[in-house]
């Protein structure tokens, strides 16, 4: 009981610091271009950014419960690029499934495998998107 217990503590705590962290990134990167969300998220979706106040956020929400094509389907980048009126190489793209990522580079975005906020930061440092 007290081992199962504090391991979800101690993994929500992580959750919540790394969560904190890119919604950081997230806010600094708005503030110098728009921002998107590409989501295999239910039609619950916006209502929830709205009760975790983050809805505003994200300049495009994507979500693959409208689009009709879920990641790492071609459509929803091409989706994406299309509502952002951007080129792929234009397009900064990060997800925790490298499959994903790699969906994104095939179709010319800028891709990073998220595994930490810091070496997300590193990437949009490395990709010209933060100072």
């Amino acid at each position: 009981g007290r081992d199962v217990e504090g391991a979800l503590e101690f993994w929500s705590g992580r959750t919540g610091e790394l969560a904190i962290e890119v919604l950081e990134i997230v806010r600094e990167c708005k503030s110098k271009l728009p921002v998107a969300l590409m989501t295999n998220a239910t039609s619950k979706l916006n209502q929830d950014l709205e009760s975790l106040g983050i809805a505003d956020l994200f300049d495009h929400v994507i979500n693959a419960s409208e689009v009709g094509s879920i990641k790492p389907e071609p459509e929803i980048y091409l989706h994406a690029l299309k509502i952002a009126r951007i080129d792929p190489h234009e397009a900064f793209f990060t997800d925790d499934m490298p499959e994903n990522v790699e969906a994104a580079e095939r179709l010319g975005y800028v891709g990073h495998v998220f595994e930490t906020a810091e070496g997300l930061r590193s990437a949009l440092v490395k990709a010209g998107v933060l100072q």
